[in-house]
């Protein structure tokens, strides 16, 4: 073992998605973070999206999970104790969050110093649009509910045109900063961190949402791609965001993800949720009959056809540049990946070299897990991305 009784020090990663709830025991270690446990908790697929509804069973399956996380202690995680969780991050997918970039610049007829003052002052005046705008009720995925900020990342500062790490106390003429912002529902955020403090006593708490998460992973996975879109198909929603010159220009989103597709099987076949979904699976494996084959068929074939008509309209808004980014990053349940994978390669500019599934073996041997854990890519994205973050500190 490479760790001690009361010396590890460790982290709860919490996945919220809209087809899973999964959490996971982390341990950072000099060499490799080891996943100790994971917990995923399936989310119901319901026959018709009911956003008020999905988010009611989140938060019941959110406290599942938990309690599936304190009975490890007394069993998988008997030789380590609750009490040795650090802290809990939290990673929010569509439809939990609503995200934007803004570009701001300064530019001056006489040379000036950048300081720490002036960028802050900035994002926190691009911050109180955000949240005005939100409030106002204008974004549809939070409503006028009352939010909170998670996110106000700068992803990137060029002064003069020149990129740069450490843009303070320069002196120039032009400044540009590049910034991600993320909203979630308040009162969503404070029930998950209350359940995390009640029930495991966890006080630390940081949120992010995964477009930030995955961009930050990729660029420890892939350091030399600069120009690439990040494709999330989430339970609900298909997340889809734009990386131009190593920086995220844009996100979007359209409503049709796995469960839609779970949905239109069982409406067309006249089967229950569960079994549409067995379905599909067997489908990937070359497991059906032939007649069962050629209904799932056209029924896919239409269902693809739709989403693949959305994601070129969705990629099209984000690059306005034109550069047709033909690198595509898929996250995806692993149970139809392969379907959302192989259809990816019939969309224009995109090949099969192209199309890259954010799987376990890509993640490689920059994660670890214990013995008998079961894997899950989200979950090891996300811990990527906090060894990446701790290492750029």
């Amino acid at each position: 073992m490479l760790w001690k009784k009361n010396k590890a020090n460790l982290t709860l990663v919490c996945d919220i998605g809209s087809a899973t709830v999964s959490l996971a025991i982390v341990q950072i270690t000099n060499i490799k973070p080891v996943i100790l446990y994971t917990t995923i908790v399936p989310i119901k697929v319901d026959e018709v999206y009911e956003p008020s509804k999905l988010e009611a069973n989140l938060l019941v399956f959110f406290a599942e999970a938990i309690k599936n996380v304190s009975a490890a202690f007394r069993s998988e995680l008997r030789t380590l104790s609750e009490k040795q969780i650090h802290d809990a991050v939290l990673v929010f997918s569509s439809p939990w969050y609503v995200a934007k970039t803004r570009s701001v610049s300064i530019e001056k007829s006489t040379p000036f110093f950048l300081d720490a003052h002036t960028i802050e002052d900035l994002i926190n005046s691009e911050e109180r649009k955000f949240e005005e705008e939100a409030l106002s009720g204008s974004l549809d995925v939070i409503g006028n509910r009352d939010v909170r900020m998670i996110e106000r990342e700068l992803v990137r500062v060029k002064l003069n045109g020149y990129e740069t790490a450490n843009p303070y106390l320069k002196r120039v003429q032009y400044a540009e900063l590049s910034l991600y912002m993320s909203l979630v529902p308040h009162d969503m955020l404070k029930t998950m961190t209350d359940l995390l403090a009640d029930r495991l006593h966890i006080g630390k708490t940081k949120a992010y949402t995964f477009p930030l998460v995955s961009f930050g992973a990729i660029r420890k996975l892939f350091p030399h791609e600069s120009n690439y879109l990040l494709l999330d198909v989430a339970g609900e929603m298909t997340d889809v965001s734009c990386i131009q010159e190593r920086i995220i220009t844009g996100s979007k989103a359209f409503p049709t993800g796995r469960n839609a597709l779970i949905r239109e099987v069982a409406k067309n076949m006249h089967v229950s949720n569960e079994i549409a979904l067995s379905h599909l699976i067997m489908y990937g494996n070359n497991a059906l009959e032939e007649k069962v084959t050629k209904e799932l068929q056209y029924i896919l074939d239409t269902f693809f056809g739709n989403w693949k008509k959305e994601f070129t309209k969705v990629t099209r808004a984000l690059d306005s540049n034109n550069n047709q980014n033909s690198r595509v990053f898929l996250s995806i349940n692993g149970d139809v990946s392969g379907l959302f994978l192989q259809n990816l390669h019939n969309v224009s500019a995109i090949d099969e070299h192209d199309a890259v599934f954010l799987s376990d073996e890509v993640l490689g041997n920059n994660v670890a897990y214990g013995k008998h854990v079961e894997t899950d890519p989200f979950i090891g994205i996300e811990t990527l991305f906090i060894v990446a973050s701790l290492q750029e500190k």
